[in-house]
Parts: structure tokens; sequence; C-alpha cells
């Protein structure tokens, strides 16, 4: 080989190596994981092949030790990578948009809200009204936990009200007055991902039926093994063309059982879901989201996404 061609190749590998860094969590801010718990029902069973290495975005080359299928733990670790079979993405008839009664919007308490932390029959009305609405938060528990502050941020954001995580005057308000995105979509089932909002949408024939706080990329750059990237979360239409029913590490973090629809660009869940712009190009949600997205089938290899 000539050295110009030792060196061409060299230059390729290098490339190639840069777009190992995936998307996930920010090379500054070490994550510790714990050990890993046991594993919870797989949608798809998992290969031990790697995926192809994605082309237009940093994915994931990792040092870090990857777990067999039966490590899957509840709050991080492994991964393997598997390319799933295509299936058929669900389109149900167009649901009925929820339209709760106001009896079931909640009252704050003394000091005028409700706010993380607490507890109570307040937090369970608050709950139960966001889930009518459309906002994913897990069971209404009565506990004002961080996937209630999530709901609440995604509300406040299609609200167009202040980003607190509590729940304010204005909040009460906008419950009240029944406060939902809307979609672009009309037929099909897709995902839409609002970039101005920062939330991200399930649409079933136009219809939104759950709705997610959601943090993409933060449109500044960032640098890896000496190469300068955009943390750019692309606007397009796309489809889901690969996904891994584990943990997968890249050297920019970890990403949770990760919906790849743009090259290394997925949806995932992670440990930080802030409501504003956060990842290096992914669309972040919380652990349990990610969760409930898989055990649902919600978002399957071939649904069609929408970022706008």
């Amino acid at each position: 080989m000539t050295a110009r061609g030792t060196a061409r190749r060299a230059a390729v590998l290098g490339i190639a190596v840069a777009l190992a860094a995936g998307c996930g969590g920010s090379p500054d801010k070490p994550i510790t994981l714990p050990a890993p718990l046991p594993v919870f029902p797989s949608v798809e069973q998992p290969v031990t092949t790697t995926p192809p290495l994605p082309s237009d975005s940093p994915a994931a080359v990792t040092s870090s030790p990857v777990a067999s299928a039966a490590g899957v733990p509840s709050a991080l670790p492994p991964a393997s990578a598997p390319p799933s079979p295509p299936s058929a993405s669900p389109t149900p008839s167009k649901p009925a948009s929820p339209s709760p009664t106001p009896s079931s919007v909640p009252t704050a308490h003394a000091d005028g809200l409700l706010e993380r932390g607490e507890n109570g029959p307040e937090i369970t009305g608050l709950q139960e009204r966001l889930t009518a609405l459309g906002y994913w938060n897990g069971p209404a528990d009565g506990r004002f936990g961080p996937l209630t502050q999530q709901a609440v941020y995604a509300l406040q954001k299609a609200a167009g009200i202040k980003l607190t995580g509590t729940v304010d005057a204005a909040t009460i308000t906008a419950l009240s007055d029944g406060a939902r995105p809307s979609a672009q979509s009309r037929q099909g089932h897709r995902v839409e991902i609002d970039l101005k909002k920062q939330l991200l949408l399930i649409v079933d024939n136009g219809a939104v039926t759950k709705i997610f706080n959601t943090s993409t990329g933060t449109n500044r750059h960032y640098r890896y093994q000496g190469r300068r990237y955009l943390a750019k979360t692309p606007a397009g239409r796309f489809a889901v063309k690969r996904q891994v029913n584990d943990w997968r590490y890249g050297p920019l973090g970890p990403l949770y059982r990760p919906k790849y629809f743009n090259g290394g660009i997925a949806v995932h869940g992670a440990t930080s879901v802030p409501p504003w712009p956060a990842s290096h190009g992914c669309a972040r949600l919380s652990i349990e989201a990610m969760d409930w997205i898989w055990k649902k089938r919600a978002i399957q290899v071939g649904t069609s996404v929408w970022v706008y």
C-alpha cells in the first residue's frame, strides 16, 4: 500500500471511530453503574451481533463490558446490539380525545403549590387528570415523584407556561382547560418529536394518544477524540430501523433500550431527562417511560418518526 493510501485508510478509520460515539450522556459527567438486576420480559429477543455503524451522527463504540441477555437492570446497565426484524406498526382507529370532567382537577395545598415529594389525595387527582389528558406518568399512586414531574413538565410545555415542574395556579388552569399538543400527521401510527416544545408524541390517525417530556440535541458543538461535532437532532421524516433491548454504551454515555431512527440517533431511556435540550442528538425519555413503550409495543421497528 502506498503512503497516500495508508494515510487515507487511517483517516477513514478515524472517522469511523468518531461515528461510534453515540448520543447518550455527557462525556464529562461519568455515571456509576449499579450491579445488574433480573431481566424483564423482552419484546424481541436480542442477539449478540453488533449493528452497523451509523453514517450521520456519533453512534456506539464501547469499551465497557456488555451484559448478557439475562442481566438487564431496572436503573442502569449493559448492552447487546441487535438489528431486529421489522414488524408491522399498529394502526388503531382514531380514539376519542380525552375529556375528563372539571371535578377531577386537583386543588393546590395551602402554600399554593403541589410539588415533588408531596403525597396525598390531591396528588392522586393530579395524576389521574394528567393520565386522562394523555400525559404519561405511570400509575396514580398519590406520590408526586419524578414521573409525575415529567408529565407536569410536558403539560407546561404544551400550555406554553413557565416550566417549574410544580403545580401552581397557571398549571391548574392548564389542567382545567385540558391543554394538549396537536399532531401534524393525520393517518397511521407514528411518533412525532416537537423540537421547539421538546415533546414526544404517540399519534394514531391524527389523535395524540400519549405525551412525553423529552430532551433532544443541544444544537451546541462538542469535541470527541479531537474532532468537533454539533449536538443536533435533525428534522425530517424517518422510521425506526433497529432497536436494542438492553443498555447500549458509547463514549458519550449509556442509552437505555434505544430505538434507532436516524443513523445513531434514537429514542432511548436516560437517567436524566431535563425539560430543555440536553442530549448529543437523541430524544431522551425516562427509564420507566421507555419500559412502557417496549411493553406496549408503542414504537416498533418500522414505525414512522416525524421530527419537526
